[in-house]
This record gives C-alpha cells, structure tokens and sequence, in this order.
C-alpha cells in the first residue's frame, strides 16, 4: 500500500513527455517570431522611406512599344537616397484604371521586375535601374496606357512621381519627343539674355530678352515649384527671373554692386543662389523662386577671393564649388566651408552633379592646359580631389569642363572650347572613374540635358564669314553622343554662349 501511494505521488507530479514536447514547440515558435521582428527591425534601420526622407524614385517610359500581349516592357525606374532596399520589403504596384497589378522580382506574378546597373540583386540600390514589364497579365494591351504607380518600403511610402505615361503622348501629353511619352519643356539661356525653348528638342522657339549683361558669363537656370528660375545681373545689379513655360518672363532686381552672376540649385522646395559680391560670397534663397532673402554675405575669410561656379543638391544639402573650395548648407541659409574640399583647381559654371549617391565636380587643373580632375564627395562636407582618374585632354589649350550631368546610367562631361574640327570636346563614364572622350560641334560655352533618351547640346559654335572667324550661337542634338543634329543656329554673328539648361518633367 505504501508503495502504491508513492507511486501516484509521482505520476501526479512530473510532467508527461507528450507535454514537454508540446511546450517546446510553442516556445521555439514564440522565439522564432521575436527573433523575426528583430531581424525585421535591423533589415529597416536607417532605411526610413517614407515621403521626404533619405530616398525617392523617378519614372520614364521604356522604349519598347505596348499592345496586345503580355509581353511589353512597361517603364524604367530609378531610386535615388542614400539606402539599399532590400526586396523582401518592397511591394511595387502598377495599375491601370481600376485594374491594379502586382510586380516581383520572381517570374510568374503579374508584372516581372528586373534590375540593371546594379551589385546586389537582393536590393534596389541608389542609381540603380529597374525595368516593369508584363508578366502573367496583360497589363497594357493598347499602343497607350496612362500607369500609376506605388512603392512601399517596409509599410512605408516611398516618394517618387507615381505617374507614367506609355506609348506616344499618353495621358492627352501635349509635348514629347517622338520617341514619345514625356511631357517636358526644355529651356536655355545664352550670355546675352536671349531665351530659347522646346517641347520636343528638334523645334525651337525664342522667348523674351531678359536685361542680362554679364559680361560674357551667361546666366544660370533651374526647374522647381513649376517655375524655371534664372538668375545673373546687368553688369552691376542682381536680377532674378521666373517663367512658366520659357516663353514669357518677369524679372526682379536688387540693386548692390556684383560683379560675377550667381549659380543656382533646387531642392526639398527651396531655391538657393550662391555667388559673388563686391564684399565677399553672397547667398540667397525662395521657396516660390519669385521673391528671394539674402541669408549671408561672408562664409570665411577667403570669401570673395573666388566665385561659387556651380551649385547643386543632395542628400539635404546645398553645396557650392569655386576654385578655392567648397561651402555647404543644410537650410540655405547658414553655411560651412567643406573639408578636403576640391582646391586649386579651375571650376567651371554647371561642372558638378549629384548623382549615385555623391557630390561630384570636375575640374581643370591650374595653369593652363592639361587634364581634369573628378572630384567626389559622399555628404558634401568632405571631399576627395583625386581618387578618381583624370580625364586626359587631346588638344591643345584644352578649354574648362562646362557641364557635367549623370544621365541616369552614365556621367557625362562637357569641354567649354577650343581644339580643332575633330578634338574631343568631352567624356562619358560609367562609374566616374574610366573616362572616354568624344567629339561634339560645339566651340565654347556649351551646356547640355538628357530628356527622354536625347542629349541637347546648347553653345557657342565656330564659323567663317568673310575670312574672319565668327561665332554663332547653335542647339545640337544626339541620343548616342556620337552623330549630331543641328537644331538651330542664330542669324547674328558674334553670338553667343550658353553656361545652363533646365528641363521640366510634368
């Protein structure tokens, strides 16, 4: 009898093994979900993509045509910040009318992603391509398809433009190469007030004269808050204009004494000039592009001592490049002086860029002729002058680099004069670090943009007129950097340079 009792005792008491293995299972599936929300939570650290953050998207058509079928490439798209996004937390949608349509890197859902251009094919990298086309459905069966678009990244949204037009003029598009799509409007400036503008890069037009005389400097131009914003002076005082469309202008000036235009930037809805004045660098912002506020006449003790050619933006901030340096802005107002900035170097109106997630400013090395140097930047406040290779010159008294633009798979830089009939009056690169050249027809005072897969060249061209050497103010065209078409040439000889050119993408 006692044993029997201590018996049961013991039965009552231990735990049967069914119910251990049951209680280890729940605890192992508990663990795995807290691990997984931790993972969850360092997968997205520091990758915040929600509207107005650290990245952002934009959208063009592909070159491939729609219609019946599910087979057409549908739109190429880049991100631009400062993050990888890792595919396990995007979602890209694409809908057309009320049908909406799902898109994964993995064959056999509804649209097809795939990626180009980039390292890591676990990611959407900064600067890298993505190409949507059909997959399972037939998303746009007609030659015209108007595509929205959304991006989430872990439940965020990721700013971008959301809309694509595909096919010819989509969406009742009133401009647009013929290649065919976009919406846009191209604008230019020479050295003498004299705007120009396109819809389609082949026809343009002149719009009005503004009171520009800036000593053969040509004004500076930007796109933002639907206006195309330009600035410069009439050799004493400072002006400001505003356009909508390029055609008709208004004009500000505020009068103090300075003897060098301004350079322009836009960005997180503000425009900043920065430049120089009688007393030292000067800057100004807007918010509207139409009413502007001097925020600071000196940065250091070197100012005025050069002139802030080229300003540009990214990563939230404002950078200005002169020959002596670099100065930068988080708010447009209160400036820095960069660190290891690119000195001692000639710097050239519109020779920087923002673009694969780095400031970026090409340079002629000082005292004359000889090659270039790439600068390069992560945050704009600390610079690298010569890690990159130097693009070489081919002619003699090689000219300044003029441009510099990133036209979403490749950088390209634009010589501002001289040479001969065949020099190489620029180079392209895949990565900013192996250069080519390439001859292009303009003499001097070249600017360019890339729409919607055509380069636009705007300058100063060579010509003969009566034995003597003239110039005339020319727009070229290309979409491989190699044959050129002349889209016009002005009548009057002794004309002019372009130093800025701005595209509008509605």
């Amino acid at each position: 009898m006692q044993q029997a009792k201590i018996r049961r005792n013991e039965e009552e008491t231990a735990v049967s093994p069914v119910i251990a293995t049951i209680l280890m299972v729940a605890i192992t599936v508990v663990l795995a979900g807290v691990l997984y929300v931790w993972a969850n939570s360092l997968a997205s650290e520091g990758t915040d993509t929600s509207v107005g953050t650290l990245n952002t998207y934009t959208t063009e058509d592909a070159d491939d045509e729609t219609g019946p079928g599910a087979d057409d490439t549908l739109v190429r798209m880049q991100v631009t910040g400062k993050d990888d996004l890792a595919w396990s937390f995007i979602k890209i949608t694409v809908s057309v009318g009320d049908n909406v349509y799902t898109c994964s890197v993995v064959a056999g859902d509804d649209c097809v992603i795939s990626q180009a251009a980039g390292d890591n094919d676990n990611a959407w990298e900064p600067g890298e391509y993505l190409f949507l086309s059909e997959g399972t459905e037939d998303i746009c069966s007609e030659a015209e398809c108007l595509l929205e678009i959304s991006v989430t990244y872990n439940g965020r949204t990721v700013a971008g433009d959301g809309v694509s037009g595909q096919g010819g003029n989509v969406g009742g598009s009133t401009g647009g190469s013929p290649g065919g799509g976009v919406s846009y409007t191209i604008v230019t400036i020479d050295d003498e007030g004299n705007t120009f503008y396109s819809t389609d890069t082949q026809n343009w037009a002149l719009g009005e004269v503004l009171p520009f005389d800036s000593g053969g400097y040509a004004p500076d131009v930007e796109y933002g808050e639907s206006l195309f914003v330009t600035t410069s002076n009439d050799g004493y005082d400072m002006y400001f204009a505003y356009s909508s469309d390029g055609d008709t202008w208004t004009n500000t000036k505020n009068t103090k004494n300075y003897y060098n235009y301004n350079s322009l930037a836009y960005g997180d809805g503000m425009f900043v000039s920065a430049g120089q004045g009688s007393g030292g660098w000067v800057m100004y912002k807007s918010t509207d592009g139409i009413s502007w506020t001097e925020t600071q006449d000196d940065v250091s003790s070197n100012s005025g001592t050069a002139w802030l050619s080229c300003t540009m933006y990214g990563e939230g901030t404002f950078v200005s490049i002169a020959s002596s340096g670099a100065v930068y802005s988080t708010d447009g107002e209160n400036w820095n002086t960069a660190s290891n900035s690119p000195s001692g170097y000639i710097v050239h109106p519109d020779s920087c860029a923002y673009a694969n997630g780095k400031f970026w400013a090409v340079k002629k090395t000082s005292g004359g002729s000889g090659p270039w140097i790439v600068a390069q930047s992560e945050d704009g406040t600390d610079w690298t002058s010569e890690s990159y290779d130097k693009i070489s010159c081919s002619h003699s008294g090689c000219g300044l680099m003029k441009r510099l633009i990133h036209d979403g798979t490749q950088f390209v830089a634009m010589d501002g004069g001289g040479g001969g009939a065949n020099s190489s009056r620029g180079a392209y690169s895949a990565d900013g670090e192996t250069w080519t050249t390439f001859y292009n027809p303009m003499y001097t005072g070249a600017t360019m943009t890339y729409v919607d897969g055509t380069y636009v060249l705007a300058g100063m061209i060579d010509g003969t007129v009566g034995g003597s050497q003239e110039h005339y103010n020319a727009i070229y065209t290309s979409t491989d950097l190699s044959t050129w078409t002349l889209q016009y040439q002005s009548g009057d000889v002794g004309c002019c340079g372009n130093k800025a050119i701005a595209t509008s993408l509605d």
